[in-house]
């Protein structure tokens, strides 16, 4: 590895830590634009500027370097699955669908594949091919994050109720996140705000790289303590 790509890549693991566990966007951006100064065909900088982007909704710009990342790695799958993520942020199912199970194709034990499909397809008003999808999750956590939303579309209330008890009961203390999504998809305002204090005093990931742009949370979104979380996290209402 040459110099300028080691500091290419110190660069971008800065940044990637701004973003990733700090939350302050401003220093992981300025680290991910000077990774990408110094190595402009350096795909891992392109994807921590398009993930960056992304997380303060983006969508284009996202698009744009996650897509150029990818004409330099075509098999990196942390770049299909977030431009995946991006295009489903973006509400562009159709294409994101088309990336999930692209990425899935080329790894198909890829965590999280399976699981953010199926919300894809939840969110596209398909929930009986997201249950299909949930179905080969091997990971109880990531089949848990989603199940109950799909249950709950289907018209499967028992069931929802029992999957967002055991989700609740055993991943608390990791995925308050997709607890409260699944509250706000239920348009339980309440128990969803609740839970998304509790992931941000947790300070889950999810929560402050994928939150912009979560149509799980339309539900809530208007509310005054979501729109006062999102102050909080410095991100765009």
């Amino acid at each position: 590895m040459s110099p300028t790509s080691k500091l290419s890549n110190a660069h971008f693991a800065l940044g990637y830590v701004h973003r990733t566990w700090d939350w302050d966007w401003a220093a992981a951006e300025d680290e991910a634009k000077r990774a990408l100064a110094i190595d402009p065909h350096n795909s891992w900088a392109l994807l921590l500027n398009g993930q960056i982007a992304a997380t303060l909704g983006r969508w284009d710009e996202a698009e744009r370097h996650l897509r150029a990342g990818l004409d330099r790695d075509p098999l990196n799958t942390f770049l299909l699955f977030n431009l995946a993520t991006t295009l489903y942020r973006a509400g562009n199912y159709a294409d994101a669908e088309a990336s999930y199970r692209r990425l899935i194709e080329i790894a198909p034990k890829f965590a999280w594949a399976h699981g953010y499909l199926a919300k894809n397809l939840l969110a596209d008003g398909k929930p009986a091919a997201a249950l299909e999808i949930l179905e080969q999750e091997r990971d109880e956590g990531d089949r848990l994050d989603q199940l109950p939303m799909v249950l709950w579309a289907l018209g499967r209330k028992n069931e929802s109720d029992a999957a967002l008890k055991t989700l609740t009961d055993r991943f608390a203390n990791s995925d308050a996140y997709f607890v409260a999504m699944n509250y706000s998809y239920r348009s339980d305002r309440a128990s969803a705000l609740q839970w998304l204090d509790r992931a941000y005093r947790q300070r889950e990931i999810g929560l402050g790289i994928e939150i912009v742009g979560e149509s799980m949370f339309r539900n809530v979104a208007n509310d005054p303590g979501y729109k006062n979380l999102l102050r909080k996290m410095n991100l765009p209402e």
